[in-house]
């Protein structure tokens, strides 16, 4: 990199005087609020999601299991 990209890069870098106007501020703090939520809230709906696929796979057997078993003479009576 030259001096004078180097030069320009420190000015656009330094010309805040630590206080960024609040059209730089808003979109920045909304990134880290959706962040801060998105790491959160993933892990227990894919957690629940999996969970809840097993529970409904497991509806056939169950109602059979209440009606009798499959093959029984008396199944579903």
């Amino acid at each position: 990199m030259n001096k004078g990209a180097k030069e320009t890069t420190s000015a656009l870098l330094f010309d805040l005087h630590g206080k960024p106007s609040p059209g730089q501020v808003f979109p920045l703090a909304l990134q880290h609020v959706v962040a801060m939520i998105v790491g959160c809230v993933p892990p227990p709906l894919i957690t629940g999601t999996v969970v809840f696929a097993i529970g409904l796979s497991l509806y056939p057997t169950a109602i059979n299991y209440m009606a009798g078993g499959v093959g029984s003479p008396q199944y579903g009576s």
